[in-house]
């Protein structure tokens, strides 16, 4: 099998990656979410409340990011540096961080959901099952941006020995 092009850079930029992808996913999604669907129906909040929602999202947001990164992330990447899989590619590992995000919260919204219009007698109803679309491609999103940002922060590709050779005999 053949070795991917990709490599792992050194550890500071392993733990650059830890902290910076959660944080910059979060950063750039919760902001964007607030400004299109604030949180309160009846009118926009007051500036106070609507910064102490946007901190409470990035803390959350931050340490559940974190949180996934060390329990799924890690082994991956211990493979990834042992096996040098082909298949782990910057396109991969957006699709893995944004099912990460969004299944798990489709699925806890749509089997949890409290909202008073979602349930019509034990059953989902359409407006519920778009809430939980939404909250589930809101947070695939954030899975998503975190991991590309870990992989452009993290992750380097290699010339091939090819072009090393040419390099040399140049």
């Amino acid at each position: 099998m053949a070795e991917s092009a990709l490599e792992l850079r050194g550890q500071p930029f392993l733990a650059l990656a830890y902290v910076a992808s959660p944080l910059v996913a979060n950063v750039i999604v919760w902001p964007t979410a607030l400004i299109f669907e604030p949180p309160d129906p009846e009118g926009p909040l007051p500036i106070s409340e609507t910064i102490t929602y946007l901190f409470m999202f990035i803390f959350v947001g931050c340490f559940l990011c974190a949180l996934v990164e060390v329990l799924i992330l890690t082994p991956l990447l211990l493979g990834f540096r042992r096996y040098r899989w082909r298949w782990l590619n910057g396109w991969t590992g957006a699709l893995i961080g944004f099912a990460l995000g969004a299944l798990p919260a489709f699925l806890l919204i749509a089997g949890w959901s409290e909202s008073v219009g979602d349930y019509d007698h034990g059953r989902l109803t359409g407006g519920g099952w778009l809430h939980a679309a939404s909250l589930g491609l809101l947070f695939g999103a954030i899975g998503a941006l975190s991991a590309i940002a870990f992989r452009l922060i993290a992750v380097r590709t290699v010339r091939s020995s090819l072009n090393k050779t040419a390099q040399v005999f140049s």
